[in-house]
């Protein structure tokens, strides 16, 4: 007989104190070979959107797509940053409170002449060498943002939908290192 599951939660909101209990039987009245109990316990709302957040604290890469997949997620945990005061663990993990800084003030940063993005920001040591499936993933958040009224720099967003649209018409000399990426 396959084992029953039950899931049950409990969630609410106080700015003082609550309490919820659970009655566990005594050992007496458990058998230790059937069954088992998990108990998932948080004070806060963002424990949705923790395995987001952990991410990033493990991987602190300023390249683009980590900014703009960082700022995706911002947008989407929305006021919840801010009221819950998130502060970043350490001084190598994203800082939440400016990552709309980081991706929205330094895109041009990360944006050829062509309207392509690179992954890494233009430096001596810069190649420009636009990766089409990153410039779709930015255009897509870029354009998410401007939806809900950040402000999106309205000429890199141009440059990157041009920039695709060429690619799909012309994909690049690479041949077909990014043909699939072209059929989406």
């Amino acid at each position: 007989e396959p084992e029953l599951e039950e899931a049950f939660t409990v969630a609410g909101y106080t700015e003082s104190q609550a309490e919820e209990s659970i009655l566990i039987p005594g050992p007496a009245k458990v058998n230790h070979f059937i069954g088992g109990l998990k108990v998932n316990l948080s004070s806060s709302a963002l424990i949705g959107l923790e395995n987001g957040f952990k991410f990033y604290e493990v991987n602190p890469f300023q390249c683009l797509e980590q900014r703009s997949s960082a700022f995706l997620l911002s947008m989407s945990a929305g006021s919840l940053l801010k009221s819950f005061s998130y502060s970043p663990p350490d001084k190598d993990s994203y800082d939440f409170a400016v990552i709309e800084k980081i991706f929205l003030g330094e895109i041009e940063d990360f944006q050829n002449a062509d309207g392509g993005f690179n992954l890494w920001k233009k430096s001596k040591d810069y190649t420009p060498y636009p990766n089409p499936y990153l410039t779709a993933h930015v255009t897509f958040i870029l354009q998410l943002a401007k939806d809900s009224g950040y402000p999106v720099n309205q000429n890199v967003l141009k440059k990157s939908y041009e920039f695709l649209q060429n690619y799909i018409k012309s994909p690049g000399k690479e041949g077909y290192m990014y043909v699939l990426d072209s059929f989406s």
